[in-house]
């Protein structure tokens, strides 16, 4: 049902993740 929320939150935590990593 929220499609777009969980789409922005798995983003969010890509970017978090990202950064965290590199």
């Amino acid at each position: 049902i929220l499609r777009k929320h969980e789409n922005k939150t798995v983003a969010w935590m890509h970017a978090y993740v990202y950064a965290k990593f590199h």
